[in-house]
């Protein structure tokens, strides 16, 4: 009793388990019961990856205004910690879903983020990154 760390732990593993069945709303309450857990004992990296988690689940459920909130909160967190290397993955979630809703200029801006901390870190999306600008730019210009 009183592991809010563990329990936290759990409830996000839980809540991750239901999202690979596609159980995405039972998924979203596990997520959701995790977060304040996380946030009181300063699990930060935890609380990023939950905030993604959740983003990730909000846009399964086509509600993309909290996926753009959770997925921000997420990166800003992961930026306060110096969590580069996972901040280039949210990042690029991020840039997907703005691409998604036709925002194409902060899907760029959201994407050289990426690209200039996946450079730095020599990450293996790098790549991917650059590819999906550049069909952003040229989608731009069309």
């Amino acid at each position: 009793m009183g592991d809010r760390a563990g329990e936290a732990t759990t409830l996000t593993n839980i809540g991750g388990v239901y999202d690979a069945l596609g159980e995405k709303q039972q998924a979203l309450d596990y997520y959701k019961q995790a977060l304040p857990m996380q946030r009181a004992v300063g699990d930060r990296f935890g609380e990023a990856a939950t905030l993604n988690n959740i983003g990730l689940v909000y846009y399964a459920l086509n509600e993309m205004g909290k996926a753009v909130t959770n997925l921000n909160s997420a990166a800003d967190i992961l930026s306060e910690i110096g969590a580069a290397w996972s901040e280039v993955t949210v990042r690029g979630n991020i840039a997907f879903l703005q691409r998604q809703l036709g925002d194409l200029d902060a899907a760029a801006e959201s994407l050289e983020t990426a690209i200039t901390l996946a450079t730095a870190l020599n990450h293996p999306n790098l790549p991917q990154l650059q590819a999906s600008l550049a069909a952003i730019n040229a989608q731009r210009e069309e």
